[in-house]
């Protein structure tokens, strides 16, 4: 299958010189395909960044104290943050949001259960917990299994049907015992 494609493909390409040429044309040009459709960025897309090209218009280089491009990265993500915390101290005006020792974190919802109201460690309260939950399960499922029982062994018959269906069994065992008694001449039955 494969020989089959590419005897396919070698009869569309029209190429000059060698087979060898006509491939790695092949790979320049796909080569160069691939690289137009990584820089094309999708619709929409306005933060178009410059970062590390001075090439580009407001590029931005590593400078000599940046020992590594992580350092280089972490400078242009910290450094306007630093800036702006220095300057907040000098003047005074610091805020109590802004800095970091003042930080408080949102409490969300208090627990459900009260567990301090017995003084107990975490691990003991969970593991009570656990065990109060399971046995509930087992009870929940036992109570379950007995209205099952009850359903099942219960009658599904209406009080006419029951009365008509005795009164068929009632015939039918007097018809055979008729029978049998027809058939003992000497009545020993």
């Amino acid at each position: 299958r494969s020989a089959e494609m590419m005897d396919e493909k070698l009869r569309n390409i029209q190429w000059k010189g060698t087979l060898h040429d006509a491939l790695y044309e092949d790979a320049l040009r796909r080569q160069k395909k691939q690289a137009e459709c990584e820089s094309i960025l999708p619709e929409g897309v306005t933060f178009q960044p410059s970062v590390g090209n001075g090439s580009r218009a407001g590029g931005v280089r590593p400078t000599p104290r940046d020992a590594t491009e992580e350092d280089f990265y972490n400078r242009l993500a910290y450094e306007k943050a630093h800036r702006l915390a220095a300057k907040q101290q000098e003047e005074g005006h610091t805020n109590e949001a802004s800095t970091s020792s003042s930080f408080r974190p949102s409490l969300g919802r208090p627990p459900l259960v009260e567990r301090h109201g017995q003084q107990v460690a975490i691990g003991d309260f969970l593991y009570e917990a656990a065990r109060e939950k399971a046995s509930q399960q087992m009870k929940r499922e036992a109570e379950e299994a007995q209205q099952i029982d009850r359903i099942a062994s219960a009658s599904h018959v209406s009080d006419v049907s029951r009365a008509l269906f005795e009164e068929s069994k009632r015939r039918r065992y007097h018809d055979l015992f008729t029978a049998l008694v027809a058939g003992d001449p000497d009545g020993l039955l």
